[in-house]
């Protein structure tokens, strides 16, 4: 499962946090996502008597559970297994009640700085860990996928890497070198342009710089 954003909106709609895992041009402005989901959120009510989880929009999935006066929203790819379901909704549950336990007392004040959410950023880091991929260089596009229709509008220079990241899903730099039969530097520059193109994410894992895409 990609995470691409995790936004902490109140119950009046105000969104007073958001961290990106993306480049934030691809994803809707936060203010305006924040006063939409309230408004979508009582409209469903007004009708179902119950409070809407998923909204998916352009494979986005806007994952949404409330904790008293607070929204988390979080930004996932469009979970396809059962387990990703659990694991999302586990991550979520863990995130509303840290955040609650942190800052709920500061929630109740008629005014108040959003300066004093910005430590709550160590602690989404610290419950997605690393069982979730995320983007630490905010540049993955989730419109683009690497599909072999995709990968056959790349320059050719581009393919063996772009279908070592197909079959592999994730791996380091040498990883890909041995899936496309490239050498490094070769692959290097190939990582470098898919990835400024949008195509694919980096992360740390165990020490070790990896890089994922959105398949």
């Amino acid at each position: 499962m990609i995470v691409y954003a995790c936004h902490i909106i109140t119950d009046d709609g105000r969104t007073i946090f958001t961290e990106y895992f993306m480049d934030s041009r691809n994803i809707p402005d936060a203010i305006l996502l924040g006063g939409f989901l309230t408004a979508f959120q009582a409209m469903f009510y007004s009708i179902a008597q119950s409070e809407i989880t998923t909204i998916t929009i352009e494979g986005f999935a806007y994952n949404i559970k409330t904790f008293g006066l607070v929204r988390i929203c979080l930004v996932t790819d469009i979970p396809s297994t059962a387990e990703e379901k659990r694991q999302k909704d586990a991550i979520i549950q863990k995130l509303g009640l840290r955040f609650v336990k942190e800052y709920g007392s500061f929630l109740t004040l008629f005014d108040f700085s959003l300066n004093i959410f910005i430590p709550f950023k160590n602690i989404i880091y610290e419950v997605l860990g690393q069982d979730v991929l995320i983007d630490q260089s905010q540049r993955i596009n989730p419109i683009k996928k690497l599909t072999t229709a995709e990968i056959f509008s790349l320059p050719t220079r581009i393919h063996a890497t772009a279908l070592a990241m197909i079959s592999i899903s994730e791996g380091t730099t040498r990883d890909i070198a041995i899936e496309s039969r490239k050498n490094l530097e070769t692959t290097k520059k190939n990582i470098t342009y898919l990835q400024r193109q949008g195509f694919i994410g980096v992360r740390q894992v165990k020490g070790k710089k990896t890089h994922f895409c959105s398949l």
